[in-house]
Parts: C-alpha cells; sequence; structure tokens
C-alpha cells in the first residue's frame, strides 16, 4: 500500500482504481517517441528494438494507420541494418494475420515495404512496381497520406531514373497529402527530392529553396540522415557556382554528424569531397589530411565508386603538394572506369582526374606517359563538348611544353586556349592565360610583348567578379611593372594581391606573394623593410610545409644581407636554401641560387668555391635557357676576374650580360651588368665609355630607389 493509499483508509475513503488502458497507451506513446528519436539519431538496432517492443502489444485503442507507419519504420530499420530477409518476413507476417481495417490499407502498406527492400538491394525495377501497385490502391482508401507516401516513393524512383519533370509533378502533389503530425519524416524526405527535382528540370532557386526547407525540417526533428543528405545536396549546389566556402562549411557539419558503420558511404563521400573544397580554398595541406582520411577507411567491401573517388582525392592531393609519385600512384588506381562514375559538381571530373596525371607525369619527366593522359583528356572534352574542359587541357599541355624547354609550342598552345575561353566569355580565364603568356615572353627576352599581355590582363579585370584571379593578376603585373619602371603602380599591385590572398584565406599564396612583395622591397633600396617582409614569408612557408617557396624565401633574405653587408650570414643564408631544395628536379632555382651564393663568397673573398658556383650555374642556365640565370652568372664571373685581375675574356662576358639584360628589360639585372663592364672599360683606359656605361646604370638605379652612392664602380670611387 503506498502512501496515497494509508492515508485514503485512514480518512475512510475509496482509493482511485487505476486506469490501466491509459497506462497502456502512455507506454505505447513513450516507446513510439524513444523508437522516432533513435531512428532520427541514426541508432537503429535501438529504434528496432523499440519498434518490436510496441509492435509487440499494442494498446486496443491504437490507430490502424499509425501501426501500419510503424510497420514500414520497423522494415526501414532493417533495411539500414541489411536485414532484408527479417524485413521480408515481417511483411509477410502482416500479410498473414487478420486485419480490421480495409484491405486496400495493408496491400498498399506491403506494396510500400517491399518497394523500400527491393530499393535498398538496388532493385529499381521491382521497387517502383510495387510503389505503383501501392499508389493504385492508396486511390482506393480513405486515407490520402497513405497516397502521398505511394506518390512520394514512386516519384524518388522516378527521379533516380532520369524523369525528374514527372517527379517533381508527383512531388507535387504527395507532400501535402502526407500527415503533418506522423508523416513528419516522409515529409522531409520528399521535400527534399521536390528539391533535388526542381534543379534538375532548371527551376534551381526554387529547388535550393525547397533543399533548404527539407533541412531545417531534418534540423528540427533532429534526423541524422536526412541532415546528412541535404547538406551533402546543398554542398553539390554550392560546388555547382564555385562557393566552396559554403561547400566546406556543409560538410563540416556532415563530418560532425556521421561516423562509421551505417554511414560508412557518406563519412567517405564527404571526405573526398571536402578534400576537393579546402583545395579550391587553397588549403592544402587540409586537403591532404582529409583525402588520406577517405583512402583509410576503405575495405574491400568499398563501392568502387567511392574507392576511385577516394584514390582520385588523395592523388590529387599529393600532386599540388608535390608528392608526385604518391600523386600517379593513387592517380591511376582511380582511373579504372571513371570516366563511367555518376560525378557532381563536389567530385573531381573525368577530364581533371586526367590532367592530373599528366602533371604529375610531366613533374616526374614521363613526358610520354603525361601526353598520353592530356591527349585522353582532350578526347574525351572534344566528345562530350566540354568546351571549358578543352580550354583547361591546351592550358595544361602549355605548361607540359614548358617543362620540357618547348616555348613556342606551349604559347601556340595557351593562345588556342585562350581563344576559346574568349568565346566562351570566360573572362577570368582568359585574363589567367594572358598572364601565363607573358610569364613565358618576359622569361625569354620579350619584355615588350609580355607588358602587352599583362595590360590584357589587367583591362580585363572589371569584365568578372573573381578575388582569385584578380590577385593572381595583379600580383603578375606587379613584377613586370616593377622591371617597367613604375614602381608605385607595382606596389600598389603587390599590396592589394596580398590582401586578396588575406581575404580568401588562402595561405600558401599569401606568403608567395609576401615573399614576392620582400623581393621588390629588395630591389628598390629598402633592403630592411625586405629582410622583415622575408622573414614573415618565411616562417609562414615553413608552418605550411613549402619547401621550394621557402628555399627562395631564404635565399632572398640571403641578397637582403649581402645588400646591408652581413656576407658570411648572406652565405649561410644561400647555403641552407640550396640545401632545402635537396634532390629536387628544381633546376632553376638550384642554378639561381648557386649563382647568388657565388656573389656572396666573392663578396667574402673565397674565390675558388665561387668559381665552382658560377660555371655550374651557368652551365645550367645554358642549357634550359634562362636568361636571368645567365645574366647573373656572368656578372659573377666578371666580379670573379675583376678581383683576380684576370681580365681576359672578361670583357665579353660583360657584353653578353649587358644584351641579356637588356632583352629581359630588368633594371636591376642591366644596371649591375653596366656597373661591371663600366669597370672593365676603365681598366682597359676606355673611360668615355666607362663613364657612358656608369650614367646610364646611374639612372636605372634612380628609377629603383636605390642608393647610387654605394653601387659606383672602382674607377668612380678611386
Amino acid at each position: 500500500m503506498n502512501l496515497f493509499d494509508r492515508i485514503s483508509a485512514w480518512l475512510g475513503a475509496t482509493p482511485p482504481q487505476k486506469n490501466t488502458k491509459r497506462d497502456d497507451v502512455d507506454v505505447f506513446h513513450t516507446t513510439v517517441s524513444r523508437a522516432r528519436h533513435a531512428m532520427r539519431s541514426g541508432k537503429y538496432e535501438e529504434a528496432l528494438a523499440a519498434l518490436n517492443d510496441v509492435l509487440a502489444r499494442p494498446p486496443a485503442t491504437s490507430n490502424t494507420l499509425l501501426l501500419m507507419n510503424l510497420q514500414l519504420s520497423r522494415v526501414a530499420a532493417l533495411c539500414r541494418l541489411q536485414r532484408f530477409d527479417v524485413a521480408r518476413d515481417v511483411l509477410a507476417t502482416i500479410e498473414r494475420e487478420p486485419f480490421a481495417g480495409d484491405a486496400p490499407v495493408r496491400s498498399a502498406h506491403l506494396h510500400i515495404g517491399r518497394g523500400m527492400i527491393a530499393q535498398a538491394n538496388a532493385d529499381p525495377a521491382t521497387a517502383e512496381t510495387h510503389y505503383e501497385g501501392a499508389l493504385a490502391l492508396a486511390k482506393q482508401t480513405s486515407f490520402p497520406s497513405i497516397e502521398g507516401r505511394a506518390a512520394g516513393h514512386l516519384a524518388d524512383m522516378y527521379l533516380r531514373d532520369g524523369n525528374a519533370s514527372y517527379a517533381a509533378h508527383l512531388l507535387q502533389q504527395a507532400i501535402p497529402k502526407l500527415s503533418p503530425h506522423h508523416d513528419m519524416e516522409m515529409r522531409c524526405y520528399f521535400t527534399g527530392l521536390h528539391g533535388l527535382a526542381l534543379i534538375e528540370v532548371g527551376r534551381t532557386t526554387e529547388g535550393q529553396q525547397r533543399l533548404g526547407q527539407a533541412l531545417r525540417l531534418a534540423e528540427n526533428m533532429e534526423y541524422r540522415e536526412f541532415e546528412i543528405l541535404w547538406r551533402g545536396a546543398l554542398a553539390v549546389e554550392a560546388a555547382e557556382k564555385n562557393h566552396f566556402e559554403e561547400v566546406h562549411r556543409h560538410l563540416l557539419l556532415v563530418l560532425a554528424h556521421v561516423g562509421v558503420g551505417v554511414h560508412y558511404g557518406d563519412h567517405l563521400l564527404a571526405l573526398c569531397r571536402i578534400s576537393k573544397a579546402c583545395y579550391r580554398l587553397g588549403d592544402v595541406s587540409a586537403a591532404l589530411d582529409y583525402a588520406q582520411q577517405a583512402v583509410d577507411l576503405l575495405d574491400e567491401d568499398t563501392a568502387p565508386r567511392l574507392r576511385a573517388m577516394a584514390h582520385a582525392a588523395l592523388g590529387v592531393a599529393a600532386r599540388i603538394t608535390g608528392d608526385y609519385t604518391l600523386a600517379v600512384a593513387h592517380l591511376t588506381q582511380a582511373d579504372d572506369d571513371y570516366d563511367q562514375l555518376s560525378l557532381t559538381p563536389a567530385d573531381y571530373p573525368y577530364t581533371e582526374l586526367l590532367r592530373n596525371i599528366g602533371a604529375a607525369y610531366t613533374e616526374t619527366g614521363d613526358y610520354a606517359a603525361a601526353m598520353a593522359a592530356y591527349e585522353r583528356a582532350l578526347d574525351y572534352a572534344q566528345q562530350n563538348e566540354l568546351h571549358f574542359e578543352i580550354a583547361g587541357t591546351q592550358r595544361d599541355i602549355g605548361i607540359h611544353y614548358m617543362r620540357r624547354g618547348g616555348y613556342q609550342e606551349a604559347v601556340g598552345m595557351w593562345t588556342q586556349a585562350l581563344r576559346r575561353y574568349e568565346s566562351q566569355e570566360q573572362h577570368a580565364a582568359v585574363a589567367r592565360l594572358y598572364c601565363d603568356i607573358a610569364n613565358v615572353r618576359r622569361q625569354f627576352g620579350q619584355a615588350k610583348r609580355a607588358m602587352k599581355d599583362y595590360e590584357q590582363a589587367l583591362m580585363l579585370l572589371n569584365s568578372f567578379d573573381d578575388l582569385e584571379t584578380r590577385g593572381l593578376v595583379l600580383a603578375n603585373a606587379a613584377t613586370a611593372y616593377v622591371d617597367h619602371g613604375d614602381l608605385a603602380t607595382a606596389d600598389a599591385f603587390f599590396t592589394e594581391a596580398i590582401q586578396i590572398a588575406q581575404k580568401m584565406r588562402d595561405r600558401p599564396t599569401e606568403a608567395r606573394r609576401r615573399g614576392n612583395y620582400g623581393w621588390f622591397l629588395l630591389n628598390t633600396g629598402r633592403a630592411r623593410e625586405a629582410l622583415d617582409m622575408l622573414r614573415y614569408a618565411l616562417r609562414q612557408s615553413e608552418n605550411l610545409d613549402l619547401t621550394l617557396q621557402a628555399a627562395v624565401q631564404t635565399d632572398n633574405i640571403g641578397l637582403a644581407l649581402d645588400e646591408l653587408g652581413d656576407h658570411q650570414q648572406a652565405i649561410a643564408h644561400h647555403g641552407r636554401a640550396w640545401q632545402m631544395l635537396g634532390d629536387s628536379d628544381e633546376v632553376y632555382w638550384k642554378a639561381m641560387i648557386s649563382a647568388n651564393l657565388a656573389h656572396s663568397l666573392i663578396a667574402g673573398d673565397q674565390l675558388d668555391d665561387a668559381a665552382t658556383l658560377l660555371d655550374s650555374a651557368l652551365e645550367i642556365a645554358r642549357q634550359i635557357e634562362r636568361s636571368d640565370v645567365i645574366v647573373r652568372a656572368l656578372c659573377g664571373m666578371v666580379r670573379l676576374a675583376l678581383k683576380r685581375d684576370g681580365l681576359s675574356g672578361a670583357s665579353d662576358l660583360a657584353a653578353e650580360a649587358v644584351t641579356l639584360a637588356e632583352a629581359l628589360s630588368s633594371r636591376r639585372l642591366l644596371a649591375d651588368a653596366l656597373i661591371l663592364r663600366s669597370e672593365l672599360y676603365a681598366r682597359a683606359g676606355q673611360m668615355d665609355s666607362a663613364r657612358a656605361d656608369w650614367e646610364r646604370a646611374a639612372q636605372l638605379l634612380t628609377m629603383l630607389h636605390l642608393d647610387v652612392s654605394v653601387r659606383q664602380p672602382q674607377w668612380k670611387t678611386g
């Protein structure tokens, strides 16, 4: 006897009798609520246990339609757990047992359940047949919600089969018929499907709004599976518009919900796609990390599509981080039947896979394999009339030719790509190509033509709203404007380019541009400011494991220290920069760093070591036809000759340096070469020529805001 009963007995009152029916109903609804919560949380075992419990002894007053819907929920849980035989047994048991309601109600639900099992078993034809049967039977009942369910499931099949128009029509009719109380899960699912169908038929804005509604329903219910589904769909839509920050945001939230097991495929897919988003946002290390996680999840049961996508993600990430051997290994694994995969804008397309294979093979020196991959990409793009991809592949082939020393072929291929981009009004891509062409022309001594190309790129900046391309164009043009003598414009371009990289949170690009700005400051008479900027850039590059950038910035710090007269520290920095490149095939930078180190060694009277480095640098520079390194090495040899008073042949070296520097339109290199030739003329007694060269050099130094007094030839200082 409880306390209330004892008090009642003492008062002589009759205790109230328990309402066992009411208690049974309360337990029923509590258990149903627990099952729904578990289902929404992705805890399918827990949901199944609750559903089994509640359906084993439902209250006598239970709503028939609610019980049938709960049976379908049980089938759904069993399908999630891939217990298809058990699910079939559940439906068979329902069919055998007596049914108090209308026969079409039960039959319609049985068809829906069997359609769900067939759909989960990848048997769309059988699923569609069952859903059609369910819809026909549902129309014979007095329950619109059954018709809504059947029509929604049938629309799902039509959408998967490519008939988005009819799917949208069915869903438009189905959703209003669903019960606002018992069909919230299906309303969420069908609303999202309606969004996808509308997008497929070209009603993109309306479709995206429906996806947003579906996501909000899922969030309100805390329905994990649908949150994953609709966030994934919205991520794909964001990728279509190149809004990769939005893609990244959606996929981070997906990854917060997914786990191994029942969400294995969603987990793997999200990792692959967020890797691409990170790559597009410039976060290379994160791209590599997510892709590696995806590959680590692979097992023998992984679907071929997901396996290929994971290898593609890691292959691309490895290529952009410079691990070309790893890139080739994973990209070639992904290549098998990749062109047959169902892909979205959030995934790497087939042509991009092939282009990455070509780029990776190019960097490993396997030019035949690289060109074979590029030709496949070009053929595929042409067959499918993918004009943007055709142009992109042509651009990549141009880079391939450049790596092989084919300057004319590269410019020719880029020009083809440029014209194709122009025909598609892809102004940002056109601007990028103008910069590529200009950079090559500048390297090979065509400074005036290069300047025209940069100007074309700059003129296009108002034709598009693309921060990344704007930053790239400004950063490239800035260097040219230094040589052109417009230092104020160059400074403004460098500054804005850095700000754009910061705004985009593109840390590797910011580090590179800060390093380039440091080089600019160094070459315009601000060595101490340059030193601070270069050290800051170096810390960024080292934190991001950008080896080449870090080596170049370390070398430039050495140049700044030379400028400040600290030659021993300069030697240490140049040497460290050379060591950082190790066994890499960056022959251009190895040659340039060797030449710079030689100049520091000459200043430190280590002449024999300097001579060895200069011979090596000049030989490599001539092989790769890089005029700037040739000039730097020739100037070093002239300095060495002046130090040793061994002037035989030095005048020829100086003359070649002046000629090449003039062709490059590099004011700093030309000034250095003229100063050295001026000293040679003076020692040969040709004072008029010595004075003429010095006057030209002094004008150039003044244009660059460099201190003329500390750079005078020896004959001027006495």
